[in-house]
C-alpha cells in the first residue's frame, strides 16, 4: 500500500465512510476500487481508493452491484480527467464498465 495515497485519502474523508458518510474517525479502511492479482498496487491511485467503514467495505466484497457501481464511478472520474478509452482501460485493470 502506498503511504502517500493511503494517507490522502484518509484526508479527504476527514473521518467519514465515502460510501455511506457516516463518522467513524480512525476507525475507516482503505478500500482499492480497481483489485485482483496483481492489480491492487499496480492501479492504486487518489481516484481508485476510497475510505470505508468496516459495514460498507463487507457490503461492497459481498455485493456485486455496489462494486459494479464504484468502479463506474471510478471510470468515469478518469473520463472527466480527459483520459481516452485505452488510458481509462488501462487504469481500470484493462476493462472498461
Amino acid at each position: 500500500m502506498n503511504k502517500k495515497i493511503y494517507s490522502a485519502v484518509m484526508e479527504r474523508a476527514n473521518g467519514y465512510c465515502e460510501v455511506c458518510n457516516r463518522y467513524f474517525g480512525e476507525k475507516l479502511q482503505l478500500h482499492h476500487i480497481v483489485s485482483g492479482t496483481g492489480k491492487r498496487q499496480k492501479y492504486e491511485t487518489l481516484t481508485s481508493c476510497i475510505a470505508v467503514c468496516i459495514e460498507c467495505h463487507n457490503e461492497i466484497h459481498s455485493n456485486r452491484k455496489l462494486d459494479l457501481a464504484l468502479k463506474k464511478l471510478v471510470q468515469e472520474k478518469y473520463f472527466r480527467q480527459g483520459l481516452n478509452e485505452k488510458e481509462v482501460r488501462e487504469k481500470m485493470g484493462g476493462r472498461i464498465y
